[in-house]
């Protein structure tokens, strides 16, 4: 993961921050890597794209705010009979 990542995402605020995620998963997801229109190419990388979207979820942990609740999730154990 890139430092220079880290230090954009601390910037950004936690709506932004939120929403970049929301984003990055939508483009790590999508199959297509390059787009081209008339004379116009475009081409992603999908290696920089989950570096980003690493870099951003670590900064959500960091601030605490992410949205995967599960790691902090307590089992209940109180119905079990063995």
């Amino acid at each position: 993961m890139s430092d220079e990542w880290l230090v954009i995402y601390r910037g950004y605020s936690d709506v932004d921050l939120a929403s970049e995620v929301t984003w990055l998963r939508t483009q790590v997801r999508n199959p297509f890597t390059a787009q081209t229109e008339g004379s116009r190419s475009v081409q992603r990388s999908t290696a920089e794209m989950r570096d980003r979207l690493a870099a951003a979820t670590q900064v959500q942990n960091e601030r605490g705010g992410a949205d995967n609740g599960a790691r902090h999730m307590i089992p209940d154990f109180s119905g079990f009979q063995p």
